[in-house]
């Protein structure tokens, strides 16, 4: 699939590209972290394009796949995450957000297994996105905690409570949410 930005308006020149090309490394990192649910994407390539004198007209951006047959799972993610949001809704103990936080957490944590080789191999792809609790990849109910915190995220979403997936270090890289509760806090 590709994306192409017409840039030609915002003045840009061909000694700006690094700069261009900064501010879709940013869009596209902004953009991921705040849609697990386009897990099918991993990455993209990008062409710069300009006139003769210098001036950038447009962004090609190529968006890859995350693993092979990811985005031909698609309806059966998204299906997944529908069950999954109906599942919470009955489970939990009331409509508080404490609660429906707490169901989602119970949900992801009664349904899916860390994934100790994926962590331990290096392995990208799956095991980093929402697709392995919501019946997508081959690799069973397991991920590692990018794929946790994705799906905490997304499952967030649909109960319209405000989470965001954080990536930082801990003994190694690392991902968890940050979810405001009633109170503010």
């Amino acid at each position: 699939e590709m994306v192409t930005v017409d840039i030609k308006s915002m003045g840009y020149s061909s000694n700006q590209s690094d700069e261009v090309s900064d501010l879709v490394i940013s869009a596209y990192a902004a953009f991921s972290m705040d849609h697990p649910e386009v897990y099918w994407i991993s990455g993209y390539s990008t062409i710069l394009y300009g006139t003769k004198d210098g001036t950038l007209t447009k962004v090609e951006i190529t968006i890859e796949e995350r693993y092979s047959g990811a985005y031909s799972e698609l309806n059966t993610v998204l299906s997944g995450i529908d069950s999954a949001v109906d599942a919470i809704s009955l489970s939990r103990a009331s409509t508080s957000r404490y609660d429906t936080v707490k169901a989602i957490h119970d949900y992801i944590c009664n349904t899916m297994e860390y994934d100790y080789d994926a962590a331990k191999q290096g392995i990208y792809g799956e095991a980093h996105c929402i697709a392995p609790l919501f019946g997508g990849g081959s690799r069973g109910h397991k991920f590692v905690c990018e794929g946790y915190a994705n799906s905490f995220k997304l499952l967030c979403d649909k109960f319209s409570i405000p989470a965001v997936h954080i990536k930082g270090t801990a003994g190694g890289p690392h991902s968890w949410n940050y979810v405001q509760m009633e109170d503010g806090r």
